[in-house]
């Protein structure tokens, strides 16, 4: 892996240093040339102006194309400017700064050209003039506060082709400073292009993939792209958002307004297939003659000063929006009405060979926990005819047809059916996030649970023939599973990713075509033959700006907890890493009950962090998902028993074992369940230096009644357990009730807007710990929900982050100052 230019040799890896002047000495040039003063028919022009040479300084450059420009070098103090055998020569420079810690910079520039200088190709400085020798030039100041991150600077120098040498050098005087070879920060991982989803034709000869991609201020645009599966060319390209297979042919189709049209990628034609056509989301039958709309009524649930809630669900917004099934046929415009009611109908599978189809209805029974109960029900589209599958369960997710079978391929928590699947302790309430997969045949309605010893937690199927393919959580992986249904076993698909977020296999099982990431590599998209394991990467969008960076290593590092249990974990190095040195660390854990997985691009990304020269250890301890449903299980009625007591035994462990980790400065950081744990953990130890808490809950009891679905969520961690009838699990466990133990700084971040965690939990805490005298800070985000999407405000929202962990982990307060000044109050 290529390194990033690195324009100050000598800088070390200390935040405290002050360095001697740095000469820039490394630069790319963009492009030089000459051009003659132009005839002067008048002495002004029709704005009143002379003609000045330095006009030429204000032509566009790019930076874009940073890499490819010719790399200049010079040993000597100055750098020689070239000339040409014309008036003027105008040359254009690049030159990068990447720093790991906050910094205010300080540039000097020292030429007898005119110049411009530009940052991200925004002029930031300018010198108008120019001298007859580098001795009478004057030096240009600029400054600028500097974030973690790669800065490219442009620098256009306009010289006179006189007997003058035109010389250049640029100075970081006494600099305080740390450079890195990577440049990863959170905005580099937001922008560019990335695939969101992929799928295959019926027959796969082609595939699709979709793209989004961000640019510097936050927009997304998006585009698709169909390859042949042979050779991966592509034959056809869109700007189409909804763009989708047709079932049976080759065709692509999309849905706009009241318009259906079709697609050949073959040849780009496009045909309007149905017209008038209400709106909702279609899925086609097999014959694609017909398909199946799901139409959603709308009901405005917010009118009126006052509101009568019907169920404590009626709150959210769109609650009362109910969606029924139609069957369009496109031969005679014809819509049948398939259901109707008061209750939402959500279509599962469609089998076209009987002409029937699989829907679902889930309906609320406020006073028996989990609150909401499903049922299944196979309709002929003949005689609009209903058999029901399944009446009232719990814990029935959804159900898909097994090809020439009377099977179904059910998924399904582990309290489906009465917990016919369950492999938990006696002792135990099941993790209702924790999924399994089930046969249920049509006739006998008898169920199998054909998972029930297989540990990871399955987030969806496809059902191929006799295989059902599982896309599951996977310890900290996702994985993609193969279980053949004849010889009832379940085998891993070497796909060589670390997560695969998106899968599609053809209907004769000959191709498959897939996107995901590796701990250390962003999303690429693959395509290949399953027949043969021939997978080839397609498509890396992000391969140019990767190719240079160096993200550094990653280990895997687990433990016996007290109990015998395995508690995996990993800890993530710096790129320039010295077993010599001490580094303070930071400790990053599960919020809700999906693990913290070996994603690359994510908020919490820990390349971000060691970026920054920080450490950090990931700890997957009891209550998450993927590592079997016993462990899941240790989540429910629990509220940080076991895994507040994991992470800090691991957190001592690691310190005593890994001699390089600066035990006194460690930090945490949490957000949600997981800021719930970040206050929790500090009422029971004092080993951390400083904590963050993003939309953190304080007391378990308002986030139950408050939290749009606070009382649902409760039902699997804490289910059967209430405030009037187990008020000890509700305040003992809740850190607002013992926030005078707490001794570590803490960061309280929220989003003002906040539905699921109300903002009210940090306002809580912060108002008990300012009351209580101790260290805390609390930063709201305006309009923002539970998790912060505005692009400028996610990027201020980290960069609160960065600065809290280096005024508390590495002594240096100037970004939290920069960012938050003392006021007097």
């Amino acid at each position: 892996m290529k390194k990033i230019l690195v324009i100050c040799a000598g800088l070390l890896l200390c935040s405290n240093i002050a360095f001697a002047q740095q000469i820039i000495k490394d630069y790319k040039l963009a492009n030089t040339y000459g051009f003659n003063s132009p005839y002067i028919v008048d002495s002004i022009s029709n704005n009143g102006k002379s003609f000045s040479a330095a006009n030429y300084l204000h032509s566009a450059i790019n930076s874009k194309d940073f890499a490819s420009y010719k790399n200049v070098q010079t040993n000597e103090e100055f750098l020689t400017l070239p000339k040409s055998n014309k008036d003027y020569t105008l040359s254009t420079y690049y030159f990068e700064i990447s720093t790991t810690s906050f910094n205010k910079l300080k540039m000097e520039i020292l030429s007898n050209a005119m110049f411009k200088l530009s940052l991200a190709d925004k002029k930031v400085k300018e010198k108008l003039t120019s001298e007859s020798s580098i001795d009478s030039a004057t030096i240009t100041t600029f400054e600028q506060d500097m974030e973690p991150g790669t800065y490219i600077f442009g620098l256009t120098l306009l010289s006179e082709n006189k007997n003058v040498d035109y010389k250049l050098k640029i100075i970081l005087p006494n600099e305080k400073a740390e450079l890195s070879a990577s440049g990863l920060t959170l905005k580099t991982m937001l922008c560019g292009e990335n695939p969101y989803s992929v799928s295959i034709s019926n027959n796969g000869k082609y595939y699709l993939a979709k793209y989004s991609t961000t640019d510097a201020n936050g927009k997304r645009t998006y585009r698709a792209e169909v390859r042949d599966s042979k050779n991966n060319n592509i034959i056809y390209k869109t700007d189409e958002y909804s763009v989708e297979w047709m079932p049976s042919s080759t065709l692509l189709y999309t849905k706009s307004s009241d318009k259906v049209t079709s697609i050949n990628p073959l040849n780009s034609q496009k045909t309007t297939i149905a017209e008038n056509v209400p709106e909702g989301d279609i899925t086609w039958l097999k014959n694609e003659k017909q398909f199946i709309l799901s139409q959603t009524t709308k009901q405005d649930n917010t009118l009126g000063d006052l509101h009568r809630m019907y169920l404590p669900d009626d709150r959210i917004p769109g609650w009362r929006d109910r969606t029924n099934l139609s069957l369009y046929n496109i031969e005679d415009n014809s819509l049948q009405p398939l259901t109707y009611g008061y209750h939402s109908t959500f279509l599962n599978d469609i089998n076209s060979e009987e002409n029937k189809i699989l829907f679902s209805i889930s309906k609320d029974s406020i006073t028996i926990a989990p609150f909401t109960f499903s049922s299944l029900y196979e309709m002929d589209l003949n005689t609009l005819q209903i058999d029901t599958l399944i009446y009232m369960d719990e814990g029935f997710i959804c159900a898909q047809y097994i090809p020439a079978s009377d099977e179904l391929a059910v998924l399904g928590n582990g309290n489906f059916q009465n917990g016919i699947g369950l492999n938990i302790k006696k002792n135990q309430k099941a993790n209702a996030f924790n999924n399994s997969v089930f046969l249920l045949n049509r006739k006998t309605k008898a169920v199998q649970p054909i998972s029930k010893f297989f540990n990871p937690s399955i987030n969806s199927i496809k059902v191929r023939n006799n295989y059902l393919y599982l896309l599951s959580t996977n310890r900290d992986s996702i994985s993609v599973f193969k279980y053949n249904i004849k010889d009832k076993s379940f085998s891993l698909m070497p796909l060589n990713l670390d997560i695969v977020h998106d899968f599609d296999i053809d209907s004769n099982e000959n191709q498959i075509v897939f996107y995901g990431e590796n701990y250390d590599k962003p999303n690429r998209v693959f395509s290949g033959s399953l027949q043969n394991n021939n997978i080839t990467e397609v498509y890396f969008p992000k391969k140019d700006a990767f190719s240079r960076l160096d993200v550094g290593k990653m280990d895997t590092w687990s433990f016996k907890s007290k109990d015998g249990s395995t508690i995996d974990g990993r800890i993530y190095y710096p790129n320039d890493f010295s077993a010599n040195k001490k580094y303070p660390m930071i400790v990053y854990y599960y919020g809700g009950v999906s693990p913290t997985d070996r994603s690359f691009e994510m908020r919490y990304s820990a390349y971000l962090y060691t970026q920054q020269g920080y450490l950090v250890y990931v700890i997957n301890p009891s209550g998450t998902i993927g590592w079997g449903q016993e462990f899941a299980a240790r989540h429910v009625n629990a509220w940080g028993d076991y895994t507040a007591d994991e992470i800090i035994e691991g957190v001592k462990r690691i310190c005593k074992e890994k001699t390089f980790i600066d035990s006194k400065h460690i930090g945490c950081i949490g957000a949600s369940y997981g800021g719930f744990m970040t206050q929790y953990l500090q009422t029971k130890t004092d080993i951390f230096a400083a904590a963050i808490s993003h939309a953190g809950i304080s007391n378990i009891t308002s986030y139950w009644g408050e939290g749009y679905w606070g009382y649902s969520y409760g039902s699997a961690a804490q289910r059967d357990s209430y405030p009037w009838n187990n008020p000890e699990l509700y305040t003992k466990h809740s850190p607002l009730f013992n926030a005078n133990k707490i001794k570590t700084p803490l960061l309280l971040l929220h989003g003002t807007s906040d539905t699921n965690v109300p903002i009210g939990e940090s306002i809580q805490m912060y108002n008990a710990l300012k009351i209580l005298g101790k260290e805390v800070e609390f930063i709201t985000i305006k309009g923002e929900n539970h998790g912060i999407v505005d692009f400028q405000k996610r990027l201020a929202w980290q960069n609160t982050i960065y600065a809290w962990f280096a005024k508390w982990l590495k002594g240096d307060n100037t970004w939290w100052d920069t960012l938050y000044p003392k006021e007097n109050y």
